[in-house]
């Protein structure tokens, strides 16, 4: 069997595929930034505004790492995706549970997640000195 060539062994472009863009593909961030731009009646900069992760979850904890530190509080609305937990607790943040409150039929039939709603005064209830981001996120 022959060793395989480390990286910083294998010519220029090898060397790009062995190491991928950690930043995502230039052709997709450029794609993203041109959709996304009317939407925010501005020009998105796709090197320093569009990032592309691997999943959801990478790129919620890439988020999480980035701005939260020990003692900082995060909102997260119930219910929620429980890797959430996990993500916010690693760097040092404090979870503030805010419940969303289902639709009147909700307990006997199905609903959209439009029919949820937000109480406004819990949600200004859980807000502190201390909280540093609340979580929003939809389907």
């Amino acid at each position: 069997m022959r060793p395989q060539k480390s990286a910083k062994s294998m010519p220029p472009v090898q060397e790009k595929m062995a190491k991928g863009r950690f930043k995502g593909r230039p052709r997709l961030k450029k794609a993203i930034a041109k959709a996304y731009s009317p939407l925010f009646g501005r020009d998105v900069d796709p090197e320093t505004e569009v990032t592309i992760t691997t999943g959801a979850n990478e790129g919620m904890l890439s988020a999480f790492m980035a701005f939260i530190e020990q003692g900082d509080e995060v909102i997260i609305f119930e219910p929620f995706f429980d890797q959430y937990i996990s993500n916010i607790e690693m760097p040092g943040g404090t979870i503030r549970y805010v419940a969303l409150k289902p639709p009147k039929n909700g307990d006997t039939e199905v609903s959209s997640a439009g029919g949820w709603t937000l109480d406004m005064a819990e949600l200004e209830k859980a807000i502190s000195p201390k909280t540093k981001m609340i979580v929003i996120n939809t389907p």
